[in-house]
């Protein structure tokens, strides 16, 4: 059965959700492994294009700004007295995120991520061999053509 998605009330149809989006990206690339094949490194397109139109800076301001506001808006539109609390957060702070997720889980930009990439495949070269899998099946090929052909008439009866 394929997945579907029902609109509510203040969610329209559009909006999908992370369990639909996840089972019709698994559908998808599943039966479509040529489209798969084609999406090799839009992941690393991406991550050029979201630093290109959001680069730290921006998006930290953004933060700033954005924490500014909320405390500006309930202090003159919403009648709180309170103390101004400045943005809890420096760019040393999300700098050393970012060099914490680096050491943990994985590399933070294209440059760390193909030399991470290199000293994987040096550590552990891979363990196939495309050139004996290409003469196995050429030497196999006859039985599996004779395969197919007897599936084939058997299910036209």
């Amino acid at each position: 059965m394929l997945p579907k998605m029902k609109s509510e009330e203040e969610k329209p149809v559009h909006m999908t959700t992370a369990k639909y989006a996840t089972s019709i990206g698994v559908l998808i690339e599943g039966s479509l492994p040529r489209l798969q094949a084609k999406m090799v490194g839009s992941d690393d397109y991406m991550h050029k294009c979201l630093w290109a139109v959001n680069p730290l800076d921006k998006y930290f301001k953004e933060c700033k700004d954005s924490w500014d506001d909320y405390q500006k808006d309930w202090r003159d539109n919403q009648g709180y007295d309170l103390p101004w609390i400045e943005y809890p957060y420096t760019h040393e702070h999300v700098q050393g995120w970012f060099e914490e997720y680096g050491k943990t889980v994985g590399p933070t930009t294209l440059e760390a991520k193909a030399e991470w990439i290199r000293q994987m495949t040096e550590a552990n070269p891979p363990e196939w061999d495309g050139t004996s899998s290409m003469e196995w099946w050429k030497g196999n090929d006859e039985r599996c053509q004779e395969m197919k052909s007897k599936v084939k008439r058997k299910m036209e009866g």
